[in-house]
């Protein structure tokens, strides 16, 4: 059951800041200021725990992945002489002795990215689907009044 805020009720549970009205008879005495309370704390000594054995743990050394360097591209020049004098110089770059992956093997990769791709997405929805359902029932549970 909604409950909705009318004109007349919007108001009735904000707070107000009250006004004094001025008179001419005496006042009463203040009351002195409040005084606050503060927590006694008690404070417990811990059991002690005796340990009869220890285990240690033996360090783990990784192996730092190798760095590959980035391969200079090797370049030929060709220069023209006649009688003596260099005429033209040309650099052209040298094909690299890459290994390139096959059309085949480029689209199963592409394939098995997609697939990961459309598993996570679905993950998602199914995460969202029951957060979403969290929070309806909760907001059930909660009475508004």
């Amino acid at each position: 059951m909604g409950f909705i805020i009318g004109e007349s009720s919007r108001n009735a549970f904000m707070p107000r800041k009250s006004t004094v009205s001025k008179s001419t008879t005496a006042t009463a005495p203040k009351a002195p200021a409040r005084k606050t309370r503060t927590r006694k704390t008690v404070t417990k000594a811990a059991p002690v725990k005796t340990v009869s054995k220890i285990r240690t743990l033996k360090p783990v050394t990784t192996k730092p992945a190798p760095v590959s360097k980035p391969v200079e591209a090797r370049k030929v020049t060709t220069k023209t002489i006649i009688s003596n004098e260099i005429v033209a110089k040309e650099t052209r770059l040298v094909k690299p002795d890459a290994e390139l992956i096959s059309f085949a093997s480029y689209v199963a990769d592409i394939r098995n990215r997609w697939n990961v791709h459309n598993y996570e997405i679905q993950e998602l929805i199914k995460d969202c689907k029951n957060g979403f359902t969290a929070v309806k029932t909760r907001f059930a549970e909660l009475e508004i009044q």
